[in-house]
């Protein structure tokens, strides 16, 4: 029977981890500590998510811790080195740094007077120096208090005495977590919370003060006892921050501290001198163990880029005011990633220049896969931008005025260069059709040379190049009427050209049969006599007539000769 009990709770607690019922009891909530304190909170100092609370809405007397919001309102509202002239000698009551009437100091002097031996004179004066009286202080605490988120809230002075007439000096714990994450925004206050020792120079009335903090999880040798355990009071990723001590309000303490992406801020009011700081130790390590702090986008990280009209430069990068961050539950000690995306949204498409770093533009949210947003914050510009010059107002910003004028610049030098090859190819157009105007000039001009070429083309396609020479011209006689005989010219294969002799007589009435314009000269076919029928010759010797009739005869041979066949052959 009980082996079958078993067998069955095994079994079930299979079925609740195949249904998943065992990540849900993964995500429930860590036993919390035990602590002294009466009223306390844990929070996520970049988140803001409460991870621990106890009595943390009940009103108490916060004591010296007040000091928190009065140093944030004089680091915001005053410079850290402006003179503060003393008004007055340090009441005797609470912690001082005895100061005297006349006294000079800086304002970064009484600071960390402030913060680390908690003196209450500094307080008071620097109270007076910003705002001219304590009333008036008190007022703008409660104003900035309110900014902080703080609703219970109410100040009635800058250091936390409980005098009579200020017994409404109240606030809570969880006020007083949300006091202090706004103050640990501030680097300075940062600076000056987590320093352990100071100098003050000697002043016109005193020698140097050396002084160091009450906040002994920043530098404590000691050990102390919790949950059984010996630990050292010096607590490790500690930053800060103030303790605070009186009858009424009994002892407080505020402690800030990270590790890795995690920051915590621990608030203890009325416990123990030393368990204020036991109940802190207790309180932030159960934070680390069981919690951690994912950053999904840091503060002022690029998220988007807005255009901007008639700027210097016409873009600026925007992104959230303040870190995308979640709170995130441990399961089994291991960090569960968390997905999704960021999603801007803003209020307009473009910005118009002037844009001043900071201006809020729209919002910047980070949402889960199933779209639910986890963590939203304003989306700001991250730089500044100035009106830009003529250009900006036809979309050119000032950053881009050397490109366009450049680019100006190219067009026009490749335009002018276009210009040049075109006029370039059109000078050498015009110069070849010159050119080619004057050769047919020229060729007009010389009809003769063209004349003897077809010339001598037709020579070529009768069988005769152009370069057989030209057989000298013979003479022939022929017998007259008379029985005398005359002699003329004659080319074989050619027309010959004669001019009459001064000595020749043409009859009356008779006309050359062609003459040339130049010189007179008839041309005849050739093979044609160069005698014109019925002309009358000269007398020749009987030399003469010897010697024309031996050409005759040559001639008559040579013609034989290229009739005959049997020579034909021969050749």
């Amino acid at each position: 029977m009980r082996t079958t009990r078993i067998v069955i709770v095994w079994l079930a607690v299979m079925m609740l981890f195949l249904t998943g019922a065992a990540s849900s009891f993964a995500a429930e909530k860590p036993q919390a500590p035990k602590i002294d304190g009466t009223s306390a909170i844990m929070i996520d100092a970049t988140t803001g998510d409460v991870l621990y609370e106890k009595n943390a809405d009940e009103k108490r007397d916060p004591a010296s811790i007040t000091k928190i919001l009065t140093c944030l309102l004089i680091i915001e509202n005053m410079d850290l080195q402006q003179k503060v002239t003393i008004t007055e000698d340090s009441s005797p009551v609470g912690m001082n740094i005895e100061m005297k009437k006349g006294e000079v100091f800086t304002v970064e002097q009484l600071l960390y007077a402030l913060m680390l031996p908690s003196a209450n004179d500094a307080a008071r004066q620097l109270a007076i120096a910003e705002a001219g009286s304590i009333d008036a202080f008190s007022d703008q605490m409660n104003a900035r208090a309110k900014e902080c988120g703080a609703t219970d809230t109410h100040f009635t002075n800058p250091n936390g005495l409980n005098l009579p007439g200020e017994e409404h000096h109240r606030t809570t714990a969880r006020d007083l977590s949300k006091i202090t994450k706004e103050a640990m925004k501030n680097k300075t206050f940062r600076k000056i919370v987590a320093t352990t020792r100071y100098t003050i120079p000697a002043t016109n009335k005193s020698d140097e003060r050396k002084i160091k903090t009450t906040n002994f999880l920043l530098y404590s040798k000691k050990s102390v006892e919790v949950d059984g355990k010996k630990i050292p009071l010096r607590y490790e990723g500690a930053t800060g921050l103030k303790t605070g001590t009186t009858s009424v309000a009994g002892n407080c303490f505020i402690g800030t501290s990270k590790k890795d992406s995690t920051s915590l801020i621990a608030v203890v009011l009325d416990s123990g001198d030393m368990t204020r700081f036991t109940d802190a130790i207790r309180l932030m390590d159960f934070g680390y163990e069981n919690y951690e702090t994912q950053i999904l986008m840091k503060t002022r990280a690029e998220a988007e880029i807005m255009k901007v009209r008639r700027g210097e430069t016409g873009k600026v990068s925007i992104g959230p005011s303040q870190p995308l961050a979640v709170t995130v539950q441990k399961v089994g000690g291991q960090s569960q990633p968390v997905e999704g995306k960021v999603e801007v949204t803003t209020t307009e498409e473009k910005l118009t220049a002037p844009v001043r770093k900071g201006d809020v533009v729209g919002t910047v949210a980070f949402k889960d896969a199933a779209g639910q947003t986890l963590v939203e914050a304003d989306a700001i510009a991250l730089a500044s931008v100035g009106e830009g010059g003529i250009l900006s107002h036809i979309g050119i910003p000032d950053d881009m005025v050397p490109l366009f004028l450049a680019v100006v610049i190219t067009v026009l030098l490749l335009a002018v260069l276009i210009i040049l090859i075109r006029r370039n190819k059109n000078k050498k157009k015009k110069k070849n059709q010159k050119k080619s105007q004057a050769a047919g000039k020229a060729s007009a001009k010389a009809p003769a040379k063209a004349g003897s070429v077809s010339r001598s083309a037709g020579r070529a396609a009768k069988g005769r190049p152009d370069s057989q020479p030209r057989r000298a011209p013979q003479k022939q006689t022929q017998r007259t009427p008379g029985g005398s005989y005359r002699s003329q010219d004659r080319a074989v294969g050619r027309p010959s050209e004669r001019r009459m002799s001064d000595t020749q007589r043409v009859p009356r009435g008779q006309k050359r049969t062609e003459e040339s314009a130049a010189g007179g000269r008839s041309r005849k076919p050739a093979g044609h006599d160069n005698a014109v029928r019925g002309d009358s010759l000269d007398f020749q010797s009987f030399d003469d007539f010897i010697k024309d009739l031996k050409v005759k005869m040559d001639r008559e041979e040579i013609v034989r000769k290229s009739e005959d066949p049997q020579d034909k052959g021969n050749r």
